[in-house]
């Protein structure tokens, strides 16, 4: 017998720069890569952490006037996170990028889960290169 096709799935974490672009830039690569998550090909993993991190920069003034999304809407993407996307118990979070500690929730999620991918448009997640 073989595995499901839910546990086929490939697992992803998205770093903050790149949820943040799908609204700031909707007809990018990175809207590609979230419809292809609301069309269940990949489990997004986050945590609670990450969720408000999401959650903190969505509303930032200078990514509301791009935007242009009222309060009603933002909550409805958090909500949609919430409800769609894995949400991973973290018990550590190891400091590994010392110039951004918010970056080390996306890499202890994706470590924890056995993550296929990080999707990072920071530049000190890239910076790692492998992890």
């Amino acid at each position: 017998a073989g595995r499901s096709r839910a546990a086929l799935r490939r697992r992803v974490a998205l770093d903050r720069n790149v949820m943040i672009s799908r609204y700031v830039t909707p007809h990018g690569s990175v809207t590609r890569i979230l419809v292809l998550w609301e069309q269940e090909a990949f489990d997004l993993l986050v945590s609670k952490p990450i969720l408000q991190t999401y959650a903190r920069v969505v509303v930032c003034p200078r990514h509301r006037t791009v935007h242009k999304l009222s309060d009603l809407e933002l909550a409805e993407i958090l909500d949609t996170l919430r409800e769609f996307a894995l949400i991973i118990e973290l018990e550590t979070t190891p400091a590994v990028v010392l110039k951004d500690l918010d970056d080390d929730h996306f890499l202890a999620c994706a470590e924890s889960c056995q993550a296929d991918y990080i999707v990072a448009d920071d530049p000190h997640l890239r910076a790692l290169g492998v992890y």
